[in-house]
């Protein structure tokens, strides 16, 4: 079943832009990258709560980043990331709800599916294997 929301992301512009501009990086060595931006790894890489993301060691640019925001916007990621949140079904494949969030929600938080909170369920089963209804 398509879904109105969802984006043919490699049918799109700014894919198009992306391969050419991984064709056009493709032999770019990593100690060039570096002794050429020799804050390379302050650029590309971020520290979140105790987890380091260095991501200085790929065949990136600042125009690999630009064209990947542009691929995020254009594929509107944060309007998908809200959905998941709210339960909405947004696996395509299997008209479900994905409910990731869900599992890492507190015991006070509430999530609706289909009219019932799912995370008393979640909580009663974290210990022991669970299955939540097929809705």
């Amino acid at each position: 079943m398509a879904d109105s929301r969802y984006t043919d992301i490699n049918s799109t512009p700014v894919w198009a832009k992306l391969h050419q501009h991984q064709r056009a990086t493709r032999h770019m060595h990593m100690r060039e990258l570096f002794e050429t931006d020799p804050r390379r790894f302050d650029t590309f890489s971020l520290e979140l709560d105790g987890l380091l993301l260095d991501y200085s060691k790929n065949r990136i640019t600042a125009r690999t980043m630009e064209l990947l925001f542009e691929l995020a916007e254009t594929a509107d990621l944060a309007g998908w990331i809200a959905r998941m949140r709210r339960g909405e079904r947004i696996n395509i494949s299997e008209n479900r709800a994905v409910l990731h969030t869900a599992l890492r929600l507190p015991e006070n938080a509430s999530l609706l599916l289909d009219g019932a909170d799912v995370v008393p369920a979640i909580h009663r089963c974290c210990s022991a294997p669970c299955v939540l209804p097929n809705r």
